[in-house]
């Protein structure tokens, strides 16, 4: 699982909306003016997310949120490597059906764009496939 610290912002029943908190080695570090993840955890930090949880939790309580480690690396490569494949197939069946046209590069780039499309469209169709499912959320491991 991999943890992140937030603090609960608002609660409704077992939906739990929470804010990231910088980590603490952040404000020590020697590098915070130059570093890419002070600067990110500055834009997330503003960011409120829905998780779920059981716990008794009230506004302002720190807690530790969760996600599965496999999820999140099945998720990356759905969004990086589905669209990728979808640009090369796209551009490979251009260059195989217009092999003798005059206008085989042009073919090439918008086959190859519309692949890319297409398969961006399917995983948006995934994604709203999944939203029910509680499993694919955060959820609140513990209080602090």
């Amino acid at each position: 699982m991999i943890e992140e610290q937030a603090t609960v912002v608002k609660i409704e029943g077992h939906d739990i909306w929470v804010e990231g908190t910088q980590s603490n080695a952040c404000g020590s570090c020697q590098q915070k003016a130059s570093c890419s993840t002070q600067a990110l955890s500055q834009l997330s930090k503003k960011k409120v997310t829905r998780v779920n949880s059981t716990l008794d939790l009230h506004i302002g309580d720190p807690v530790i949120i969760a996600i599965d480690e496999g999820l999140l690396l099945r998720a990356s490569a759905l969004l990086y490597f589905l669209p990728l494949i979808g640009l090369f197939i796209g551009a490979f069946l251009a260059n195989f059906f217009l092999a003798s046209s005059d206008y085989k590069d042009i073919g090439m780039a918008v086959s190859a764009v519309t692949g890319f499309l297409i398969c961006l469209l399917l995983i948006h169709q995934y994604q709203k496939s999944l939203a029910p499912c509680h499993l694919t959320e955060p959820t609140v491991v513990r209080k602090l």
